[in-house]
């Protein structure tokens, strides 16, 4: 069984912690924005100048 471990560095906290097939399968709104690489959703992007 294969492990994976997702880590968000902007909020600093572990999201996810399961096998590759749990993380397809997540519905956890913040894990599916990153693996969808989705700009919209609860990750907010920040421009370079900070806004």
């Amino acid at each position: 069984m294969q492990m994976c471990l997702c880590t968000f560095q902007s909020d600093f906290e572990f999201r996810f912690s399961g096998t590759t097939d749990e993380l397809k399968n997540t519905t956890d709104p913040v894990v599916r924005q990153f693996i969808e690489g989705k700009i919209d959703g609860p990750i907010q992007p920040v421009l370079k100048d900070g806004r």
